[in-house]
């Protein structure tokens, strides 16, 4: 494999990483919010109480792998001979 190559999925393998992480930490942590707050919707089935201070782990979870992919993808930009990821 060229070097061209190689960069382009390096960059595709941390861009799609990235990406997954904000769409799937964002609209997780929104669902659960605005579940909350429908509360007069015809929901089949409700959430317990305590799944919703379960939000906060979920959303430091994502929150955590959003900082490593910036960070890796950074560090990787300014010493790009040593893979961070």
């Amino acid at each position: 494999m060229s070097f061209a190559q190689k960069s382009f999925l390096a960059v595709l393998e941390r861009v799609t990483s990235l990406a997954l992480n904000l769409e799937a930490g964002l609209f997780i942590v929104v669902m659960l919010i605005t579940a909350r707050a429908l509360v007069n919707a015809p929901i089949p089935f409700k959430l317990p109480g305590w799944m919703y201070a379960f939000r906060w782990a979920v959303m430091g979870y994502f929150a955590f792998a959003i900082l490593y992919d910036f960070f890796g993808f950074v560090l990787s930009w300014i010493t790009p001979s040593v893979d961070f990821l």
